[in-house]
């Protein structure tokens, strides 16, 4: 049996960031963090760092006293950012650079009057956070029936992708809204690391 290991095999580039920079905030006793949601979709991970006293919540209100908010890999909205501002709250940005892309493309565009349409899975929270930066208005698409009952768009639409999505379905949706959306704008920002 011929046993191959991906190129990709271990971390990618975005989450080896965020983890070795939570590592590193583990190491500091004189701070609390904690992470706004898991940083990554990895238990073992997760696990380790909250016995290394780094905990996870689910919302702002969970925070610890004085603790610092570890920005996941995933991202946020826009809002959170706002919120954590107004409230004097301390965070650490740990968002992948390649998300935080998607990000600035979505903002920019949406504030150009563009109909912003995500290629992912709308539970997932990098979805959540990308919609977050258009002020949820975004159509989420998760596969070809999705694509297909929509009616054309008249508008302009600009089209990013979560960027684990699977490219396959990727194509296929892209291969459609080319013919459907007249005026559109494509951003292929799947990961490279997802091939």
């Amino acid at each position: 049996m011929d046993i191959r290991v991906a190129k990709t095999a271990g971390f990618c580039f975005g989450v080896a960031r965020a983890v070795d920079s939570a590592y590193l905030c583990s190491e500091n006793k004189d701070k609390k963090y904690c992470t706004l949601g898991p940083i990554i979709h990895n238990t073992q991970v997760v696990d380790d760092l909250k016995e290394k006293g780094i905990d996870v919540i689910q919302s702002l209100a969970e925070r610890p006293e004085n603790a610092t908010v570890i920005i996941r890999t995933h991202g946020v909205p826009e809002a959170l950012y706002r919120e954590m501002e107004e409230q004097g709250i301390e965070y650490l940005d740990l968002t992948c650079p390649f998300v935080k892309k998607i990000h600035n493309l979505v903002s920019k565009h949406y504030k150009d009057g563009y109909q912003i349409l995500i290629i992912g899975d709308k539970n997932h929270p990098e979805v959540i956070g990308i919609n977050g930066w258009c002020e949820n208005s975004a159509i989420i698409i998760e596969d070809l029936d999705q694509a297909e009952a929509l009616l054309p768009i008249e508008n302009k639409v600009c089209i990013v992708a979560q960027t684990t999505f699977n490219q396959n379905i990727y194509k296929k949706i892209i291969f459609f809204l080319k013919k459907t959306c007249q005026n559109h704008t494509i951003f292929d920002t799947i990961c490279s690391a997802t091939e």
